[in-house]
């Protein structure tokens, strides 16, 4: 599977390569000007979460130290290069699964399906609610709230153990499309000015290494 994704300025190729030489961005298939001025780019499809959506699936305000050191060796290689990676906040970093989790989960996922197949065949409906002996047939008593099909049917997978902290692979964000030559490119006139920024950041501001040192350094604050 692959992402195709449309920009209307441009997006910096040579640093996506780079990153995804090294397994920190996702591989890179094909980038052209189309019609309308925009610009198309097609890459591989990343199976995993953002680190902002990985905090609140896990419930904790840390992040394992595993991704700091990931980011950090993508930044090291685009300095050298003389590039600014510009957006390094959580929503921009993805995490990838391990690839042994994503079969160990494949593998219990047929064996629920297989499981689900055979109580259909001898007749039993585990989400439904059976039908006490006092009841006469074709009686029904008062559903409880949240306990209909559904319900059931999404207790049983909170209950099944899906949900939960799976081991990943951090990877650099894959939008790259700020990232530009130091003291060449710049920031866009839309860009917030919180806390999340370097202090010396401003709209349509000049880029420079030390504004993604600022939010490595914040990064570092929230690993464990």
């Amino acid at each position: 599977e692959v992402v195709v994704k449309f920009h209307t300025k441009c997006y910096n190729t040579t640093a996506h390569t780079k990153l995804a030489a090294l397994g920190l961005a996702p591989k890179l298939y094909y980038h052209a000007a189309v019609r309308g001025g925009l610009l198309m780019t097609v890459m591989e499809k990343v199976v995993g979460t953002t680190a902002f959506r990985w905090l609140w699936v896990n419930n904790t305000i840390r992040l394992p130290s595993s991704i700091y050191t990931d980011i950090h060796s993508a930044i090291k290689e685009l300095h050298a290069v003389d590039f600014v990676f510009g957006d390094l906040r959580l929503p921009n970093i993805m995490i990838r699964e391990r690839q042994r989790q994503r079969q160990r989960q494949r593998r219990e996922g047929a064996r629920q399906r297989r499981e689900g197949a055979r109580q259909r065949r001898e007749g039993a409906r585990p989400w439904r609610r059976r039908r006490k002996s006092s009841e006469r047939p074709g009686q029904r008593g008062r559903r409880q709230p949240g306990r209909g099909r559904g319900g059931q049917r999404r207790a049983r997978w909170w209950a099944s153990g899906q949900r939960q902290r799976w081991p990943r692979r951090p990877r650099a964000a894959d939008r790259l499309r700020w990232t530009a030559q130091d003291g060449v490119g710049r920031y866009p006139a839309t860009i917030s000015t919180s806390e999340e920024w370097s202090p010396a950041v401003n709209p349509h501001g000049l880029m420079h290494k030390a504004h993604d040192l600022f939010s490595l350094d914040l990064l570092r604050k929230k690993c464990i």
